[in-house]
């Protein structure tokens, strides 16, 4: 190979890795130099789908189940922001890639996105799915629900929500909901204080909510 033609291919893989080296400055310094909870608070829920109140809320769970990750320099805030734009907007190229406030490489969102849903998973697991109810909480429920709604008896409720993701590589038509999108069609029962008691996220979107009702009836 002609010498000339070599140099010239060094010159490209270093100009590459010197224009990767510098987005992912520009990317670190555009999160040190940014608070997504500056932003006002009708745009903060379009964009992240809660408002700051629940923001805040699952951000001291985040703070409060800390593990190490490898990118130590992406704070909670960052890391929170990051994974509710990627469910936001159904994906990463229009969202995290390209965000004023989170922007970041998608190697390193990756590792973000699992961090969060591990954390929240265990914390959800510990603190939320409970369906026991003390007779008091049976009663103060009843009590609630007729008053607010006008249901009586009731002490829980129960619901299926379709969660939007990706098409998955396998078995990608189980995943295809009435709805026209691919989706995980996940059971959440609350209370009447609207926490979260139960949730059962294991079902492909092409399944209807009484099938999962009937098949979570026999795992309680």
């Amino acid at each position: 190979m002609d010498s000339s033609l070599i140099f010239s291919i060094m010159l490209v893989e270093a100009e590459g890795e010197r224009s990767r080296s510098n987005m992912k400055i520009q990317r670190k310094i555009l999160r040190d130099a940014s608070n997504p909870l500056d932003v006002e608070d009708t745009m903060f829920t379009k964009n992240y789908r809660l408002n700051k109140a629940a923001f805040l809320y699952v951000l001291s769970v985040l703070d409060g189940n800390a593990r190490s990750m490898r990118s130590s320099s992406i704070s909670s805030l960052q890391r929170l922001s990051s994974v509710l734009r990627f469910f936001a907007e159904g994906g990463y190229q229009h969202g995290v890639g390209k965000d004023f406030d989170i922007p970041m490489a998608q190697s390193t969102f990756c590792g973000v996105l699992k961090h969060v849903l591990y954390t929240l998973q265990c914390h959800l697991c510990t603190q939320w799915v409970n369906l026991d109810l003390s007779n008091e909480e049976k009663r103060q429920a009843k009590m609630d629900f007729y008053r607010k709604y006008g249901f009586p008896g009731a002490i829980l409720c129960v619901d299926g929500t379709h969660i939007k993701i990706v098409a998955p590589t396998k078995d990608k038509f189980l995943y295809f909901n009435r709805k026209g999108y691919y989706s995980i069609n996940a059971m959440i029962i609350c209370d009447n204080k609207m926490r979260i008691r139960y949730v059962n996220a294991q079902y492909p979107g092409s399944n209807y909510d009484a099938h999962i009702w009937n098949e979570t009836l026999d795992m309680l």
